[in-house]
């Protein structure tokens, strides 16, 4: 499911309506439906983070199903990539 479809059910499934989320994010009521129409790409990892916050979603998680990698997780892969990529390797 695309990023925009899924935070669309999850504010529907939660009864907040497409403006009150957008102000809640703090974004436009316009910019808002075009992410969830998927005529935008996802947003910025800090409007991704709002967008979980008003939804009670995990902030990384959410990030991740963005395409979004979170700071401290590329400061983890970067700062030991041997390590990362055989934690990594095992849990695929």
């Amino acid at each position: 499911m695309e990023f925009g479809t899924k935070i669309r059910e999850l504010r529907e499934a939660k009864g907040i309506s497409l403006r009150k989320f957008a102000i809640d994010c703090g974004v436009s009521a316009t910019y808002q439906s075009k992410i969830e129409r998927g005529d935008f790409k996802p947003p910025s990892a800090e409007v991704i983070s709002r967008m979980a916050g008003v939804l009670g979603l995990n902030i990384d998680v959410t990030a991740l199903e963005a395409g979004k990698i979170p700071e401290w997780i590329k400061e983890v892969l970067y700062s030991k990539p041997e390590e990362s990529v055989e934690v990594l390797r095992g849990l695929k």
